[in-house]
């Protein structure tokens, strides 16, 4: 996956829910490669489950948004929920722990 996806990791972002949504672009198309019929998956930026949720609200967004419906039409059931900053504190350690040498 990492040499599928690793062009990806190099997008020009502008704001945080647009690097927020092309993450979970990336990670439904690779839930779909490896399979994966169902899940869940949380993010601590509201305004990306709100996004999601209600898609035709954000036209600026639509194009990384339509392609994130059309993979979620391929599962048999996928949620998207809120979560709290503070409950994303390990992950985020993780992330920046992979990444402080550059």
């Amino acid at each position: 996956m990492p040499v599928y996806h690793g062009r990806d990791a190099f997008l020009p972002i502008t704001n945080r829910l647009s690097a927020e949504l092309e993450v979970i672009l990336w990670t439904v198309r690779s839930l779909k490669d490896l399979h994966i019929s169902r899940f869940d998956l949380w993010s601590d930026c509201g305004t990306t489950i709100t996004a999601l949720d209600q898609p035709e609200k954000w036209p600026l967004y639509r194009s990384v948004l339509d392609q994130i419906i059309q993979v979620m039409s391929s599962f048999h059931s996928c949620c998207f929920k809120a979560s709290s900053f503070q409950a994303n504190t390990i992950a985020r350690d993780i992330a920046r722990s992979m990444t402080i040498e550059g």
